[in-house]
C-alpha cells in the first residue's frame, strides 16, 4: 500500500488557541485546554500514527522498518529519518523570543553538553540533538510575529524617544559607532539586566506609552500586549529591536540559524528540520542561557522578506525555501485533478478546505478538512482530484531533478 491516512497528535501549550485546531479537526467536544500545535511527522516525541492491518503504528517505527523504500533518496542523506516536521500552529498569546543554532553550532553544543553529562531531559539543557532547526512559517490567518533585528538607526531612535537610553551603560557606544559589536553588547546588557533594574525600564516604557510616545500603532499595541502577558519581563522591549511583521494568509517567511523571532498571534503552517534545539531570550519562564544565545545569534540587521513562490501549474505553487530538508507546496483544486510524483521522496499531505481524493496505484483515500496522508517515496506517480485546498510537505528535489509535479 503506497499511501496511508495519518492520525496526528496535538500539543497543549498555554499560548495555544482553544478553538482553531479543534475546529480544523472537527472536534465535537472541545478540550478545555488550549491546543497549540498539530504535529504531522515522525518526531519520536510525538509521531503521527498510521493504520496497517487494523493496527496503529507510529510513523517513525514504520519508516525504520524499511527506510530505503519509504524515504527513498532521503534515506542516505538523513540517516534513515524523516528530515522534517510539519505543524499546524495556533497562537492565542505570544510565544518566547528564541533562536536556533547552525549545524556546526549544534554539533559542538551537543557534544559539549554530553561531555558535561547534562541529562537529555534537563530543563537547563540547550542542545537536545546535533541538528540545526531552520523553519518556514506560512500564515493561515493574519499572523503577527517578531523576526530579525531592526536597522540600528531605528533602534537607536526609538530607545531615545522613549527615554530608555539612559538605563543602559552600553547605549552610548552603540549610538556612537552603530556597529554589530556595540549592538551585541547592548543586547547582552538588556537580556541580563537584573530584575530590579528591568522593572525601572518597564515602568519608564509604560509611562512613555501613557504619554502617547510616537510609535506606529501596531508596535504600540504589541508592546502593551507583551507588558500585560509577561509582567516584569524585559522581553517586552522586543518590538523596539526586532522587526514586527503581520503576515497575510498564504504569505510565508523563512527563518535561518541565529535569527531571533517570536510568534505573537495567529494560525500558520510551520515546516522545520527535525530538531529540538531552542535557545530563548525572553517572554518565558523557561530556562534562558544568554551567554550561549549570544554565541549563536546573528546580531546584524535582518528583515526576513516574504518567500517567493514558483508557480508549477494553475493548481500548484511551491515556496522557494533555501534548505535541503523540506519544501512546502500549496495545492488548489477546483473540481479538477492534478498528477503528481514523489520523485522518490516522502510526502505528507494536509487538507484544509473541501474534499480531495488521493489515488496511488489501486488505493484511494478521501481527504476532507483536517485530514492528512503519508505518501511513501516508492509510490511514484499519484493524483489528487476534487474541490479542495491542500498543502504538501516533502524533501526538495535534488539539483538535477524536476519539481513536485509529474
Amino acid at each position: 500500500m503506497p499511501v496511508w491516512r495519518l492520525d496526528n497528535p496535538v500539543q497543549h501549550y498555554d499560548w495555544g488557541s482553544p478553538d482553531y485546531i479543534p475546529e480544523l479537526l472537527g472536534s465535537s467536544e472541545p478540550d478545555a485546554r488550549p491546543v497549540a500545535e498539530l504535529w504531522l511527522g515522525a518526531h519520536p516525541k510525538a509521531p503521527s500514527l498510521l493504520g496497517i492491518a487494523d493496527q496503529q503504528i507510529a510513523l517513525d517505527q514504520f519508516i525504520a522498518s524499511n527506510p530505503e523504500a519509504i524515504l527513498g533518496k532521503a534515506t542516505q542523506l538523513y540517516d534513515g529519518r524523516l528530515p522534517f516536521l510539519f505543524k499546524v500552529l495556533a497562537a492565542e498569546s505570544p510565544l518566547s523570543i528564541q533562536a536556533h543554532p547552525s549545524k556546526a553550532q549544534a554539533k559542538l553544543g551537543f557534544a559539549r553538553e554530553n561531555a558535561l553529562r547534562v541529562p537529555p531531559d534537563a530543563p537547563q539543557r540547550n542542545y537536545r540533538d546535533d541538528n540545526h532547526k531552520p523553519e518556514l512559517i506560512c500564515a493561515l490567518t493574519p499572523f503577527t510575529m517578531l523576526c530579525g533585528f531592526r536597522a540600528y538607526a531605528d533602534i537607536c531612535h526609538d530607545f531615545r524617544s522613549l527615554g530608555l537610553d539612559s538605563f543602559f551603560s552600553t547605549f552610548g557606544a552603540f549610538a556612537k559607532f552603530g556597529d554589530q559589536r556595540s549592538f551585541q553588547l547592548l543586547m547582552i546588557q538588556i537580556l541580563t539586566l537584573p530584575k530590579e533594574q528591568a522593572g525601572g525600564v518597564l515602568r519608564r516604557l509604560s509611562q512613555a506609552l501613557a504619554e502617547d510616545a510616537a510609535l506606529p500603532a501596531l508596535t504600540r499595541e504589541t508592546v502593551l500586549l507583551l507588558l500585560d502577558a509577561y509582567p516584569g519581563d524585559i522581553g517586552a522591549l522586543a518590538p523596539l529591536y526586532l522587526n514586527l511583521r503581520l503576515l497575510q494568509p498564504g504569505e510565508a517567511v523563512f527563518l535561518g540559524p541565529g535569527i531571533p523571532h517570536a510568534y505573537l498571534h495567529g494560525a500558520g503552517l510551520e515546516l522545520m528540520a527535525n530538531s529540538d534545539n531552542v535557545l530563548r531570550g525572553g517572554l518565558t519562564p523557561k530556562h534562558m542561557d544568554i551567554e550561549e544565545l549570544a554565541r549563536i545569534l546573528d546580531f546584524s540587521p535582518y528583515y526576513p522578506a516574504s518567500l517567493p513562490c514558483r508557480q508549477e501549474s494553475a493548481e500548484l505553487r511551491t515556496y522557494e525555501s533555501p534548505v535541503e530538508e523540506f519544501s512546502l507546496s500549496a495545492i488548489s483544486l477546483e473540481s479538477g485533478s492534478l498528477e503528481l510524483d514523489t520523485r522518490q521522496m516522502p510526502v505528507i499531505l494536509l487538507c484544509l478546505e473541501g474534499v480531495a481524493t488521493l489515488r496511488a496505484e489501486a488505493v484511494e483515500l478521501e481527504l476532507s478538512r483536517g485530514g492528512s496522508a503519508f505518501v511513501s517515496a516508492d509510490t511514484g506517480p499519484y493524483s489528487l482530484s476534487g474541490s479542495a485546498r491542500l498543502w504538501a510537505a516533502t524533501v526538495p528535489p535534488l539539483k538535477t531533478e524536476t519539481p513536485l509535479q509529474k
